[in-house]
């Protein structure tokens, strides 16, 4: 981290040669995948960093499709969507949402629901 002009820390950005002095640069295997915590090759059938023991799945189901705005979740492809595509994203997000509270309400975990006072369990 270096302090930019208006004294902000921001991530000084690396040349091409500096990064590969300080990453790892050893060559991936066929179809395999690098860790993003600690940078070691891994073979594309492990799951686990053999370095540091990372789970793969654990990072890739957080990384955004090419292209894709993943503040949007209905929308179409940057560049590539239509005009309505906010409103389709804010109605999918409102859908999604209300699936999740009746899902909730029926496993008891939504808002309480008033019994009537008196007529609970026990009350004759």
């Amino acid at each position: 981290m270096v302090k930019n002009e208006k004294g902000l820390w921001v991530k000084q950005k690396l040349t091409p040669n500096e990064e590969a002095e300080g990453g790892d640069s050893s060559p991936l295997p066929k179809g395999g995948w690098r860790c993003p915590k600690c940078g070691a090759a891994n073979s594309k059938n492990t799951y686990l960093c053999k370095a540091c023991g990372i789970d793969r799945a654990m990072y890739e189901q957080y990384k955004a499709r090419p292209g894709e705005d993943p503040r949007l979740e209905a929308a179409k492809p940057k560049g590539r969507g239509t005009a309505d595509a906010q409103a389709k994203a804010l109605q999918a997000l409102e859908d999604r949402r209300k699936r999740e509270r009746v899902v909730k309400e029926e496993l008891g975990l939504g808002r309480r629901v008033p019994d009537g006072r008196g007529q609970g369990v026990g009350s004759s």
